[in-house]
């Protein structure tokens, strides 16, 4: 964390968690660390992450690495991955190379910042095999969330770096984003007056972001919705211990 500088790359975090089951993250504040806020990593099962404030964190916001049957619900991510947000890292809640996720009821705030940090994304690429079978980024739903971007950059999406497949030929790594995969973006809510190109869907036909309609034509976001009723936030810290000053 802050104090010990551990590399955000392999350990720092608010939180780190490894080999669990149905572990639940539950009604707290996490913020300002110098890595990751959530993160669980490497052959984790049946989490919870549920009713959590992540703020202002350097990396991702709420990370699920490797790992395994996911509920991602109910939280407030702004904030996080400014000026660390290279292709779809530094999201508000990013999908790792994991399976089986729903992801849904979120409120996600990306930053007015020239490197604002990105916002909910699922990023496949080669990684061992463990003893649960293969790290698949596949069978994940984001649903019924709200993004908001606050200024023009930033994006959402699917990308793909493995050597899992190139349907299309076009040189370009797609495993992640075919239908094999099932990666599904649906009814989330989308407010920015930014640059129209705020999708990536694993570089198809040598593009690399693309717009809300051209999103669509993948087969994503059939049900979602997209306008420009930005709202800035209020961002008064939440009180999550009413009786422990200053928390």
């Amino acid at each position: 964390n802050n104090y010990t500088r551990v590399d955000p790359g392999w350990g720092g975090a608010g939180t780190k968690f490894y080999l669990s089951d149905n572990l639940q993250v539950i009604g707290n504040y996490v913020h300002h660390n110098l890595g990751h806020g959530l993160w669980t990593d490497i052959d984790n099962t049946n989490t919870l992450y549920e009713g959590n404030w992540v703020w202002w964190n350097e990396h991702n916001g709420i990370e699920h690495e490797v790992s395994y049957n996911v509920i991602i619900r109910n939280n407030d991510v702004r904030y996080n991955g400014i000026n660390n947000d290279v292709w779809l890292f530094g999201s508000q809640i990013l999908i790792y190379n994991s399976s089986d996720g729903e992801i849904y009821n979120n409120t996600i705030i990306i930053s007015s910042q020239y490197y604002p940090g990105n916002g909910i994304s699922i990023i496949h690429d080669d990684r061992p095999d463990p003893p649960y079978g293969p790290f698949y980024a596949q069978n994940n739903y984001f649903h019924h969330n709200e993004i908001t971007y606050l200024g023009l950059y930033g994006g959402s999406g699917i990308v793909d770096d493995s050597n899992d497949g190139d349907s299309d030929g076009d040189g370009a790594s797609d495993w992640g984003c075919s239908s094999e995969a099932n990666n599904l973006f649906d009814y989330n809510s989308y407010h920015h007056n930014g640059i129209p190109e705020k999708f990536q869907f694993c570089e198809t036909g040598g593009q690399e972001y693309f717009t809300w309609d051209e999103f669509r034509a993948f087969g994503q976001e059939p049900n979602g919705t997209m306008d420009s009723l930005v709202v800035v936030p209020d961002d008064t810290p939440p009180q999550v211990c009413p009786i422990c000053p200053g928390i």
